[in-house]
């Protein structure tokens, strides 16, 4: 009997963990999913600059991302683990923007990203009312890269900042539940206390989005999921161990081992 009982705990301690109800990609939660590796969402021309980036999520062709002519980010293969990314260069002023609208108080932003190099007071994704201000007003949720510092701005507020390095990959997070603002590096984040509504009516990846396009970032996207919805603990782990696992990225969420319709399994 005793040995039985230790055998029992020794498999519940072990066994992986399984969420049968929730993946990142079968909810209607996922609005806005940008996939550079479905090479059929991805719009170049034959100069292999990205003139439109699909949307896969539940907003459809309303969260299609496109880009000005003169302005379109490259594509570039096998940089990520095998996979495609679309590649942002702040000295060609690249960017991507869509009409993504969020008047809610919950948000979740995962993106993986490749750093390149540093660029002062950059927006490498930006969400604003049109022609509204970004780091300083409670309605937008700025994600900024100031030379290596990751900071992600709420109405004058950010969480402490945390580190980017160039050259590195990672799973960027961040997250908004109508009480606290939370921004994660692989896994590893910070929060600080942030409430009031969005009045969000345009998104941007590569440069910020105020009166006009400016302060381009630089550096690659793999993948970008946006949700309606702050995520649970347990979601973010699926969801950024999907991720991570896809693109061979060190972090603290669990490794996806198995995938079968709408059974996740991680270690």
């Amino acid at each position: 009997m005793k040995w039985s009982c230790v055998i029992a705990l020794f498999l519940c301690l072990t066994a992986p963990r399984v969420w049968a109800a929730w993946t990142p990609f079968t909810t209607d939660e996922l609005v806005i999913w940008f996939d550079a590796s479905d090479t059929s969402k991805v719009q170049t021309n034959a100069s292999s600059k990205v003139t439109a980036w699909l949307n896969k999520g539940s907003s459809g062709t309303a969260g299609n991302a496109t880009s000005p002519s003169g302005q379109e980010p490259t594509y570039a293969n096998n940089v990520l683990n095998g996979y495609p990314v679309v590649r942002f260069a702040s000295a060609d002023s690249t960017i991507l923007t869509n009409a993504y609208s969020n008047s809610g108080t919950n948000i979740t932003v995962l993106a993986v990203l490749l750093r390149g190099i540093d660029t002062w007071n950059s927006g490498f994704m930006c969400f604003v009312k049109n022609g509204g201000a970004d780091y300083n007003a409670s309605t937008s949720f700025f994600f900024n890269d100031d030379n290596t510092v990751f900071r992600l701005w709420r109405n004058w507020v950010y969480p402490p900042a945390l580190n980017l390095i160039n050259g590195e990959a990672y799973v960027v997070v961040g997250q908004y539940d109508g009480v606290n603002a939370y921004i994660y590096t692989n896994g590893i984040g910070t929060s600080i206390a942030s409430s009031g509504a969005f009045n969000i009516q345009k998104m941007s990846i590569g440069g910020r989005l105020t009166a006009a396009p400016s302060y381009y970032w630089n550096g690659d996207f793999a993948e970008v999921m946006i949700y309606s919805k702050a995520l649970t603990s347990n979601e973010l782990d699926t969801a950024g161990g999907y991720l991570a696992t896809k693109y061979g990225i060190t972090t603290t969420y669990p490794i996806v081992k198995h995938i079968t319709g709408t059974v996740f399994t991680l270690e």
